[in-house]
Parts: C-alpha cells; sequence; structure tokens
C-alpha cells in the first residue's frame, strides 16, 4: 500500500477513519490494541478503524511523516482530523 492507495480508501470512506500505524514488537502498540478493539465495536457502521503494520509498510510510513509508533490518525475523507504520535 502507498500513500494515494490509503487515501483513495479513505475517499471512498463515508465514515471517519482511525488509522493506528504500529508494530508487533511495540509494546505500547499491543497496550493500545485492546482499546481500540473497543472503539471499533462499540462505533461499528460509524467509524472505521484500520491498522497499518509499520514494518511491512516502511515507504508509507515515510510518506505520510509517520516517524514513530504507536500513531493514531484519524481522517475525515482524505483530511486529517487528529494525529497523536
Amino acid at each position: 500500500m502507498n500513500k494515494d492507495e490509503l487515501l483513495e480508501q479513505l475517499r471512498q470512506s463515508e465514515h471517519p477513519t482511525v488509522v493506528d500505524f504500529w508494530a508487533p514488537w511495540c509494546v505500547p502498540c499491543r497496550r493500545i490494541k485492546p482499546v481500540l478493539d473497543q472503539l471499533a465495536q462499540e462505533y461499528d457502521g460509524r467509524v472505521n478503524f484500520q491498522a497499518i503494520n509499520a514494518d511491512e509498510h516502511p515507504e508509507l510510513m515515510r510518506e505520510m511523516k509517520v516517524f514513530s509508533i504507536p500513531t493514531l490518525m484519524v481522517f475525515r475523507q482524505q483530511i486529517i482530523v487528529f494525529s497523536q504520535p
């Protein structure tokens, strides 16, 4: 996946999307996963949640200017409305 593919997915989404940049070896990433899973259930049908493995998509990380993980970004269509490294 590259930045253009991600932005196209976000553009097509009717709902806000929370994108979680994570890695399996990242302890803080593993700690927030249950919370994100619970929020995904609670907001099912109103908010989309997407996890992107930093190890599998290093170029996307650079293109999105994500320099640390976990990083959460909230998009409304293609616009970042919140970003928290």
